[in-house]
């Protein structure tokens, strides 16, 4: 009688510590493909010129969607031709759109854009061009500070790693982008 119930001590604690063992690995091993999987799905980033001041600061935390579609106005994460940059820029133009500058403005499809989100005024010019099959155009938010497609030309598709979708850091920006 004494062993029995010595036994179903040690069996409930058997018991108890395969349960606790379970249950934390199960945990750690659900958390870690939930991590895998934001992996796949997004790209976390620091911000790291003013580029795209006032809209991003540098060093603002920006979580971006690795499946978003390109759109115009979006703000993208990309690599600039023949470099293996990442680059954070405001989407302007995809394949088959027409675009130029005239003494700073920019008109996309023979209609002229408009920007609120420009820090300031650039007075340069682009002659209307056509944006080629598999490329986009893309410039910064502080046309003044920016090495964008004015300056190593079109990029293309392929070197599209997704579209802003979270600002995390600082907290005062925090939200949907």
């Amino acid at each position: 009688m004494v062993e029995s119930k010595m036994t179903q001590k040690e069996n409930k604690s058997n018991t108890t510590n395969t349960h606790w063992f379970l249950g934390t690995t199960g945990r750690i091993l659900r958390m870690g493909l939930a991590y895998l999987i934001f992996l796949l799905l997004f790209k976390v980033g620091f911000t790291p010129t003013p580029s795209m001041e006032p809209t991003i600061e540098v060093n603002d935390l920006i979580i971006y969607s690795k499946h978003a579609d390109m759109e115009r106005g979006e703000i993208v994460l990309f690599q600039p031709p023949d470099t293996n940059e990442e680059y954070v820029k405001r989407l302007i133009a995809v394949e088959g759109d027409v675009i130029s500058i005239q003494g700073g403005i920019v008109f996309l499809n023979g209609s002229q854009l408009n920007e609120p989100y420009v820090k300031e005024a650039w007075y340069g010019e682009l002659p209307e061009t056509i944006v080629p099959e598999g490329h986009f155009f893309v410039m910064g938010d502080n046309r003044n500070n920016s090495a964008d497609s004015r300056d190593f030309g079109f990029v293309p598709n392929e070197n599209y790693i997704g579209a802003a979708t979270l600002q995390v850091l600082p907290f005062s920006k925090f939200g949907l982008k």
